[in-house]
């Protein structure tokens, strides 16, 4: 892909689905789905419903984000429980999105699909 085709904004509404493991431990699931809206502007808000260590959930999040010239960046959401940090990858032309989660002890990725 040439420099010229490399997305470097994210806008609009994504949908998503995410597994996770929580403390490095395959007996510590989480697992949610939900919508994430990017302002173009740095800013990002949204919801989700999902399950943490057998417990149902549903949050709501707000954050903020940075893209760079080659389309990886970083997203950053604060929920009621704290914040959580990640690694992004625009793909697809910027109708997906990868996520994986920077904190120690959090093993997951996200898979975020334009609305």
């Amino acid at each position: 892909m040439s420099a010229q085709n490399i997305p470097t904004k994210l806008e609009g509404s994504y949908g998503w689905t995410s597994v996770a493991f929580v403390n490095g431990s395959a007996s510590q699931p989480t697992a949610g789905a939900g919508l994430m809206v990017f302002d173009g502007a740095g800013n990002l808000s949204g919801f989700y419903s999902g399950n943490y260590l057998g417990n149902p959930t549903k949050e709501k999040y707000e954050g903020t984000y940075s893209v760079n010239p080659d389309g990886t960046g970083s997203l950053e959401f604060k929920q009621s429980n704290g914040y959580l940090t990640y690694d992004l990858f625009i793909v697809s032309g910027g109708d997906e999105v990868f996520l994986v989660n920077t904190q120690p002890g959090i093993l997951q990725t996200v898979h975020l699909k334009r609305q």
